[in-house]
């Protein structure tokens, strides 16, 4: 080290018997310089060409993981086919020894959110200038059909010379096939429930389905970047990443001029389109942005630069899908933060890529094929999506597994959040990585546990199950946004703002918060011939629903004549559902192990999901036969308990009780 012939890095590194991975192909590491959730960056040397680079290296825990090994590979085909001024350079990939880096240029400076962070607001002739540049690069990557969908502060890079540089393509979407011929899709970066970016610059549609983004995506999330660093904060922030998500897509945009009375009437003119809710009211292109930056009267002392002339032929990128809105780090479902709290995520509530269409060409079916009917029950262990046909019919939709019905669980494992029957598969043996009863939790500001550190409020958890009965029918009956959504009777306006919520997050809009035992006795008396929505006669008939659900129970009594209906009377209970009923026979399997061994397998989370499983199954049992056995293995030792139709009845008589007891009153 005194002669220079070791960094203090390097020795600590081979002090530590950890020599392997500091030459990667012709490049020596010298020194780490940063760290992210995906890799660490370092600079290094380049032993035969002497010249300083930027060695990104992905991590060795996620050396296996087929996402972030996709992702890293994104980055560096993306980084591939952009050499241009304004975008950091990429000059080689590879692996080696099992690691894969990446090695780029090697830039000294410092990044727009630090330089915001240190300094505070910008002059603004200075923003204007950081923000036409970025333009510029964006410009360019945009002919070249990539669709950077991470801009923020932080992804600016400011160099000696005042040059403003793109970094980290890792999120980046192409619009078409490279020339390789290596299919460059989505797949699997954005499959189901996967959405990505940073929340604090994520325009609306990018929330709702980040595989659908364009260009104008990226000119939303470049406008919040120039509101941060003229207003010294992003246009939208609250106190969680779910209600910061609803703010981008609910609240009003913000004036700049609020903000800073210095900047001109025209300055804010040109930020309010950048980040207007609608894709089709902003900006259409890069250059549009540039040109209409240019007219504003800080454009004179920031010596904009003027916006390319490109042919860009087929690759350019056309208009793909945005939806109306919508919704969330890889395998960080709605929230993460970053030193200067931008919460960045990228897993989260998608939805699969569907096939493009001009707008032009979405535009016309629309108008040709009426949306379809949808309304979703969003249960408190199933849930489904039924439609009705062109005749009035409902139909109930079979999922993508083949099935009616959806768990409303979800899995948080190292790709994503995997909601459904996999799920409930995961139970078993990682049951601290499972959300399930959520709904039951609605109301309460967190979901009482924790995912990778982190809290998430249950309406959040519901979305992604929303999300995922969307694609499931979307598949089925095509595009569709209008939906109607179930809840217990006796639901709190807390509890019904927060479903109304969950599914604004998933991309629906909300018509109406219906009672699950109304939805029944209408569907009922629809059946029976006695709601007749074409008549006013008929006879009137009062219907009583009772409606047991996995996790809450309701009662309602209803008169139905003719198109008219009238709910007299409800109750309920959030408390009591099937779960109850099982967590009966849970206890008294547990007990029996208790007495024989000594020991409480309900105290192993893993263990105690196994055995509700085996119990619920029990139950169904039951349903056929007087009885049935449950085998309870824990620690080695093991316990077969014999179960019978007469012995489940008096385990759960008080709840049966319970239940008869509201009916009465109600």
């Amino acid at each position: 080290m005194r002669k220079g012939k070791l960094t203090n890095y390097q020795a600590a590194r081979i002090l530590g018997g950890q020599q392997l991975g500091l030459v990667l192909g012709n490049n020596v590491l010298l020194e780490k310089i940063g760290e992210g959730g995906m890799g660490e960056v370092f600079r290094a040397e380049h032993r035969r060409m002497k010249r300083t680079v930027v060695v990104k290296v992905l991590r060795p825990e996620l050396v296996n993981s087929e996402y972030a090994v996709k992702r890293f590979q994104r980055e560096a085909q993306a980084a591939a086919q952009l050499v241009h001024p304004n975008i950091v350079t990429a000059y080689d990939a590879d692996e080696a020894a099992g690691i894969h880096f990446l090695v780029m240029e090697y830039v000294e400076g410092i990044d727009l959110g630090t330089l915001a962070e240190r300094h505070g607001p910008l002059p603004i002739s200075q923003a204007v200038h950081y923000i036409a540049q970025a333009a510029r690069g964006l410009e360019f990557a945009h002919a070249k059909g990539i669709v950077h969908r991470d801009i923020k502060p932080g992804n600016l890079l400011l160099d000696a010379t005042g040059t403003v540089r793109i970094l980290d393509m890792g999120l980046a979407r192409f619009d078409s096939v490279l020339d390789s011929g290596e299919d460059t899709s989505d797949q699997p970066l954005t499959n189901q429930n996967q959405i990505i970016g940073t929340v604090e610059y994520m325009p609306p549609e990018q929330a709702e389905d980040s595989a659908q983004v364009d260009r104008r995506s990226d000119i939303y999330s470049l406008g919040c970047t120039l509101y941060r660093l003229l207003a010294g904060r992003p246009p939208y922030r609250a106190e969680t990443p779910f209600k910061t998500l609803m703010a981008h897509r609910a609240e009003p945009v913000p004036s700049l001029r609020a903000a800073r009375p210095d900047v001109s009437v025209k300055l804010d003119a040109v930020l309010r389109k950048m980040i207007a809710k609608k894709p089709g009211e902003r900006f259409q292109s890069m250059s549009d942005v540039m040109h209409d930056l240019a007219l504003c009267p800080e454009a004179a002392a920031a010596k904009l630069p003027p916006p390319m002339s490109i042919q860009p032929g087929p690759r350019e990128l056309a208009p793909t899908r945005t939806m109306v809105l919508d919704e969330a780090r890889r395998s960080e479902p709605p929230t993460s933060s970053n030193s200067r709290s931008e919460a960045t995520t990228d897993s989260q509530i998608g939805i699969a890529t569907a096939g493009r269409k001009s707008e032009e060409a979405k535009r016309t079916e629309s108008a040709a094929r009426p949306e379809p009917a949808v309304g979703m029950d969003l249960g408190t262990t199933f849930s489904l999506v039924a439609h009705l046909d062109d005749q009035g019919r409902p139909h109930t939709i079979v999922n993508s597994e083949g099935d009616l019905l959806t768990p409303s669980a979800l899995l948080f494992d190292a790709e994503g959040v995997v909601v459904g029957k996999e799920a409930v598969k995961a139970m078993a043996n990682e049951m601290d990585t499972v959300a399930e009863c959520v709904k039951r939790e609605l109301g309460s500001p967190l979901y009482p546990k924790t995912f990778d550190g982190k809290q998430y409020p249950p309406e959040v958890l519901q979305a992604w199950v929303l999300n995922k009965l969307r694609h499931d029918a979307h598949r089925v009956i095509g595009d569709f946004h209008k939906v109607v959504i179930t809840v217990p009777a006796y639901f709190d306006e807390t509890r019904r703002k927060a479903t109304q919520d969950a599914g604004y997050m998933a991309g629906l809009e909300v018509l109406d918060i219906i009672n699950e035992p109304t939805a029944a006795a209408l569907a009922f008396a629809f059946q029976q011939g006695i709601l007749r929505p074409d008549s006013d006669l008929g006879e009137t008939q009062r219907i009583l629903v009772y409606d047991l659900g996995g996790g809450t129970f309701d009662v309602t009594v209803m008169e139905i004549c003719g198109k008219e209906f009238t709910a007299l009377a409800t109750d309920g209970d959030v408390r009591l559902g099937g779960r109850d009923w099982d967590q009966r026979l849970v206890d008294y399997v547990a007990e029996q192990f208790i007495r024989q061994h000594g020991l409480d397998p309900r105290e192993d989370v893993n263990m105690a999901a196994r055995l509700w499983r085996d119990c619920e199954d029990a139950k169904r049992t039951l349903s056929a036969r007087q009885k049935t056995h449950v085998v309870c293995d824990f620690k080695e030792r093991s316990v077969r308990v014999e179960v019978t139709r007469q012995t489940f009845h008096e385990l759960t008589q008080d709840l049966l009780d319970r239940t008869a007891f509201t009916t009465r009153e109600t």
